[in-house]
């Protein structure tokens, strides 16, 4: 199975695939992602017969032969040749997701590791427990912090007597 295969194939729009007489888009969608299913990430090939497509989609047989001619003529599966032998071989397909031809280099790689490193390094030291609370919320001293509290305090106290008020007002 290729999970960039499947995710591909999650991503196209059936809608905007070319029309064509007797081909449902969205079956034509429902065949290739049971084919993405089957792709092997390394070759980007999969070979399920027919007759297997037909039993996972619940479409009937010559329905899945018509699709995957419509897949083949839109581009999005091409015929590589047939696996096994004589009556019992599949039509082996690849399928045309792109490819990331283009791996990051090393030193970039490095570089985003680094930056990751120094953001969980910000997060830990902020979160640190060990500090008392004064330090982790960034005050200069105990005083300024126990103010700050103090003031806070209040003003969640006057809310809170406020909403008492507003309560028994309803009530009488």
């Amino acid at each position: 199975m290729s999970i960039a295969a499947l995710m591909w194939v999650r991503g196209l729009n059936p809608r905007d695939w070319p029309e064509r007489d007797a081909v449902d888009r969205s079956k034509a969608a429902h065949i290739l992602h049971c084919y993405a299913d089957y792709v092997n990430e390394e070759t980007r090939r999969a070979y399920p017969s027919a007759a297997t497509l037909s039993r996972q989609t619940g479409f009937a047989r010559n329905t899945v032969t018509k699709h995957i001619e419509y897949l083949e003529e839109s581009g999005l599966l091409r015929k590589v040749g047939r696996s096994g032998r004589g009556q019992g071989g599949a039509n082996m397909y690849e399928v045309a997701y792109p490819r990331n031809e283009q791996p990051q280099p090393k030193s970039k790689a490095r570089e985003n590791q680094k930056a990751n490193d120094d953001a969980t390094k910000q997060i830990a030291a902020r979160d640190d427990l060990s500090k008392p609370e004064w330090q982790r919320r960034g005050f200069q001293d105990e005083r300024a912090f126990d103010d700050w509290n103090h003031e806070k305090w209040l003003k969640d106290e006057k809310q809170r007597t406020n909403q008492t008020t507003d309560v028994t007002q309803f009530a009488r």
